[in-house]
């Protein structure tokens, strides 16, 4: 049901070509993302979709057994025009414009996530991860390495080892065990890959032990 509010409402603000209805509406975003298969719902009025030809000026457009999916190209604008062929020719139905962007930096979790942790969750932990939240497309990042910083509460001394990859090494296991309350534990130096391939450093994260 809510597809076909959606296709309504977008059929409301569709331009018109020579009085003929059409709507080019994204299933789950407002925008197209770079790097992941973006939905599109493609209605033209009076006219068979198998009819149809679809153009754009950034990216493509592919039908999957008429699932339309978007791939962009670059960041910036892509403009989707339909066409229908007519005694040889093609004729000009419509075109809707879209913003093109990347995903926002995901946030660096470990374990449940929070900054104040006890020994037992953070020492439990195997894997570490980026997750974006509040998007409904279902997106992943790979990490390719980070550092990790242990600061102690009573001495002041710290460590400081790298990890490659999500999993952790069985050296900084062995430190998070030996971890005690109110020591400090900081990502750092976190490198991680987009959906587009491109690599990105995201912010530090800081761990605090709880006693």
């Amino acid at each position: 049901m809510q597809k076909y509010i959606l296709i309504f409402l977008v059929s409301m603000k569709a331009l018109q070509a020579s009085s003929q209805n059409f709507a080019i509406g994204l299933d789950k975003m407002n925008v197209f993302y770079i790097g992941v298969d973006n939905p599109l719902t493609i209605v033209v009025q009076n006219y068979s979709l198998k009819d149809i030809i679809i153009k754009v000026d950034n990216g493509t457009v592919s039908n999957d057994y008429g699932s339309y999916v978007y791939r962009a190209g670059k960041v910036g604008k892509a403009t989707i025009t339909l066409f229908v062929k007519t005694n040889g020719k093609l004729k000009k139905i419509g075109s809707n414009y879209f913003r093109v962007k990347n995903f926002p930096d995901p946030i660096f979790k470990i374990g449940s996530g929070r900054d104040n942790v006890s020994k037992a969750e953070i020492a439990g932990q195997l894997y570490v991860r980026a997750e974006l939240e509040g998007f409904d497309i279902d997106v992943r990042y790979q990490i390719d390495s980070f550092w990790v910083c242990i600061v102690s509460s009573d001495t002041c001394k710290f460590v400081t080892k790298k990890n490659i990859g999500n999993k952790l090494s069985d050296e900084i296991r062995e430190d998070f065990q030996r971890l005690k309350p109110n020591d400090m534990v900081i990502f750092k130096k976190i490198f991680i890959k987009r959906p587009d391939g491109v690599s990105s450093e995201l912010i530090p994260k800081m761990v605090t032990i709880l006693e």
